[in-house]
């Protein structure tokens, strides 16, 4: 393209400029929808990790209602009164693998009883809690704090994003 004249090179510049501002809201659109997708992709992922926990909770406390485990003395039940709708607790064992020297870092697994089988709940309790999984051959849930019981603070915060109600037992 020969130009020949600076009206012209005024006008193509111009032209150019349009050209790439299109340019960029296309490839900004893109980049907006695809980063949507991706955080609906997440959120679906977490909701569907959610809904299999929550099978699995149930077929555990259907597993313990079918072998007479669960009875009003036991402790299973809850309601705070007699009119009131019964809840059944879905129990949840862990295990502390590892302690780190300084106290403060926890590995610990997560067990859940079903079908008569022992189902270990480390990966879908830390993609929908986001935590992260240990690296070590002990494997578990990673977990930082100290001060209280670890493993009860990753149930009750499994218990609040799930919203079944749950009891935990050390192994």
């Amino acid at each position: 393209m020969v130009i020949h004249n600076l009206l012209e090179l005024g006008r193509v510049v111009q032209e150019l400029k349009e050209e790439l501002k299109e340019r960029l809201d296309v490839t900004y659109r893109r980049f907006e929808v695809n980063k949507r997708l991706k955080r609906d992709t997440t959120k679906l992922k977490k909701e569907v990790n959610i809904l299999e926990i929550k099978i699995m909770l149930i077929k555990s406390v259907e597993e313990k209602m079918n072998n007479m485990e669960i009875s009003s003395t036991n402790n299973y039940i809850y309601s705070r009164f007699k009119d009131e709708s019964i809840t059944y607790f879905a129990e949840i064992y862990y295990q502390i693998n590892n302690v780190s020297r300084n106290k403060n870092n926890r590995d610990i697994s997560f067990f859940l009883s079903v079908d008569s089988q022992v189902v270990k709940l480390d990966y879908l309790i830390a993609e929908i809690l986001d935590m992260k999984m240990s690296k070590n051959w002990r494997g578990g849930i990673k977990v930082r704090g100290s001060g209280m019981d670890m493993g009860f603070k990753v149930i009750n915060d499994l218990e609040n994003t799930i919203d079944i109600k749950l009891r935990h037992r050390q192994i």
